[in-house]
C-alpha cells in the first residue's frame, strides 16, 4: 500500500495517536508526510527574535504559520548578556520584536510570558522603577493588535497579510512574573545604582516603551547620564518628565488564565506594575483561572480587601460571572487574599488549593480556620481540593473535617458534590509521586429515613489523588 496516497482524514487520524518526537521522525519519511506533519509539529513554538521573519510571508516557514496555535516568550532564560546594560536593552529588543510577530500568526489562541523582573532586579535604579510597566505595555498592545488584520511591521520591512484568514480572538495567557531580587541582593547586584538610562535605546525600542511623543520623535524620557563630556546634555534632558505609564490594552476574549508571581518578598513590592491586571478586560469571557503566587511575608495586607480598594487585582468592583474553575496557590488561602476571590468570582463551581511541601509551614490554624470559613462563602461550589494540616491525630481530624464540611453545606453550599482534603507532607517525593493522603467526603442521599436532613456523607482515606478526579478538576 502507497501511504502517500492515503486520504488526508486518514492520514490525521493516523498522527493523532503518535507522540511529537514520533511526529517528527515520521516527518521525514517523505515529502507527503512532511507537509502533512509541519502544521502539527509547530502548533506551538518558542519564539525567538529571527522566529516572525521565519513564518511571515516569503519566509523558510511562512506556508505554516496559520498553523500555530502557542507562542511562548521567555527572557528569564532566552536573554544571554555581558553587563547591566545590554540585558536591559536586549530584553526590549527581544519583546518588541517578537511582541510585533505575534501578528503574522492568524490563528494565534495562547501567549506564554517568562519574564524576570528588570524593575525589582535593580531596585534602587531610579531610571527602572517603571520599566516593567513600560515593557508590558507595549508588549499587549502588540499582542491586540495581533488580534486584528493589519500589516505587520519589523524594522524597514513589511509583510502583508495576503489571503489569510481572519484573525482568531486570544483566549488564553500564561504569565509568569519572577522576582530573583533577594538571590541579586546576596551578590550586590541591586545594592548600587546601575548607570543605565533609556538613552541606550533605539528609537524603535522607545517607541516601543512610550517614551516618544505622539507627534513625532521628541524624547520624553529622562536622561541620567553621568559622562563629563555629556554633562550638559544631561542636565537639560534630565529636566524633562518621563511620560506616564498608561494602562495597557489587555485582551478582552479570554477565557483562561494562569498567572504566576514567584519569589516576591510582599505584595506591595509589585508598586506600578501588576501582572494581575492581564485579565481585567476578559470580565465576560473569562472561564478558568490559575493564580500562582510565592509571598515570603503573609502580613503585607493589613486589611481585607473591598470591591473599590481591592488588594489583589489592580482594577476595583469588575467582577467575573462566568469563572467557574479557579486554582490559586497557597498565599491566597490567607484571609485577607481569599476574601477578595469571594466576590471577584461569585460562580465558581471547582476550586483547587494548590500545595507542596512546607507551604503551610507558615500557616497557623487561625489562618486554616479562616480559610474554611471563607470557602463557605462560595455558594456554588460542586467540588473542591483543600489542604489540611497535620495537627490532630486521625479520628479528631476526622471529626473536624466532617464537621466543616456539614458546616458549608448547612451555610447555604447546597450543590456541594465533593471535597478532597490533602493532609501536608513534609515530604518532596509524597506530593511529586502523588502519595499524600487524601481525605474525601462524597454528598450522597441520607440512607436513613428519619435523618434530619435529605443528605448524608460518605468518607474515604486513601492515598493520591485519581486520575478521573484530577481530569474533572481540569
Amino acid at each position: 500500500m502507497d501511504f502517500n496516497s492515503l486520504p488526508p482524514e486518514l492520514a490525521h487520524e493516523i498522527t493523532s495517536y503518535l507522540s511529537h518526537d514520533e511526529i517528527r521522525n515520521f516527518s521525514l519519511c517523505s515529502k507527503f508526510w512532511r507537509e502533512l506533519s509541519l502544521p502539527i509539529l509547530f502548533r506551538a513554538i518558542y519564539i525567538s527574535c529571527d522566529t516572525p521573519r521565519a513564518f511571515s510571508p516569503g519566509g523558510a516557514l511562512s506556508h505554516i504559520s496559520p498553523a500555530v496555535r502557542h507562542v511562548s516568550l521567555d527572557t528569564a532564560r532566552h536573554i544571554a548578556h555581558k553587563n547591566q546594560t545590554e540585558e536591559i536593552s536586549e530584553t526590549v529588543e527581544y519583546y518588541r520584536i517578537c511582541a510585533a510577530g505575534l501578528q503574522v500568526f492568524p490563528r494565534l489562541e495562547s501567549i506564554m510570558i517568562y519574564y524576570e523582573s528588570l524593575t525589582l532586579k535593580y531596585a534602587v535604579t531610579s531610571t527602572l522603577s517603571q520599566f516593567d510597566g513600560r515593557l508590558f505595555h507595549g508588549v499587549f498592545e502588540e499582542v491586540s493588535r495581533a488580534s486584528k488584520p493589519s500589516p505587520l511591521s519589523l524594522g524597514s520591512n513589511s509583510y502583508p497579510f495576503a489571503n489569510t484568514p481572519p484573525p482568531t480572538p486570544l483566549k488564553e495567557v500564561q504569565f509568569s512574573f519572577i522576582d530573583h531580587s533577594h538571590r541579586h541582593w546576596h551578590n550586590g547586584n541591586n545594592q548600587k545604582e546601575i548607570e543605565w538610562s533609556y538613552d541606550c535605546l533605539s528609537l524603535e525600542n522607545k517607541r516601543f516603551l512610550g517614551l516618544l511623543s505622539d507627534s513625532g520623535d521628541t524624547d520624553r524620557c529622562c536622561a541620567h547620564r553621568k559622562d563629563d563630556a555629556v554633562g550638559e546634555l544631561a542636565r537639560s534632558e534630565s529636566s524633562k518628565p518621563i511620560a506616564e505609564v498608561e494602562s495597557p490594552d489587555y485582551p478582552a476574549t479570554l477565557e483562561e488564565a494562569r498567572i504566576d508571581i514567584l519569589g516576591v518578598n510582599h505584595f506591595s513590592m509589585l508598586d506600578g506594575f501588576n501582572p494581575y491586571g492581564v485579565i481585567q478586560n476578559s470580565a465576560e469571557t473569562l472561564k478558568k483561572l490559575v493564580l500562582f503566587g510565592t509571598f515570603n511575608r503573609f502580613s503585607a495586607a493589613e486589611t481585607p480587601s473591598t470591591m473599590d480598594k481591592p488588594i489583589i487585582f489592580p482594577f476595583p468592583n469588575t467582577v467575573f460571572p462566568n469563572v467557574k474553575e479557579i486554582y490559586i496557590g497557597p498565599c491566597f488561602t490567607l484571609p485577607v487574599y481569599f476574601g477578595e476571590l469571594v466576590w471577584r468570582f461569585p460562580e465558581v463551581e471547582l476550586m483547587k488549593v494548590m500545595v507542596d511541601v512546607g507551604d503551610l509551614e507558615r500557616m497557623g490554624l487561625d489562618e486554616m480556620d479562616g480559610l474554611y470559613t471563607n470557602i463557605g462563602k462560595m455558594k456554588k461550589l460542586k467540588m473542591m481540593l483543600v489542604p489540611c494540616l497535620m495537627f490532630l491525630e486521625s479520628q479528631r481530624l476526622l471529626a473536624y473535617l466532617k464537621q466543616r464540611v456539614e458546616d458549608w453545606i448547612n451555610g447555604g453550599s447546597t450543590e456541594l458534590e465533593r471535597v478532597m482534603f490533602v493532609k501536608e507532607s513534609d515530604t518532596q517525593a509524597d506530593y511529586d509521586d502523588n502519595l499524600v493522603e487524601v481525605w474525601t467526603f462524597t454528598v450522597v442521599e441520607a440512607s436513613d429515613s428519619d435523618a434530619n436532613t435529605p443528605w448524608g456523607l460518605a468518607f474515604d482515606l486513601r492515598t493520591g489523588v485519581t486520575d478521573e478526579e484530577l481530569e474533572t478538576m481540569g
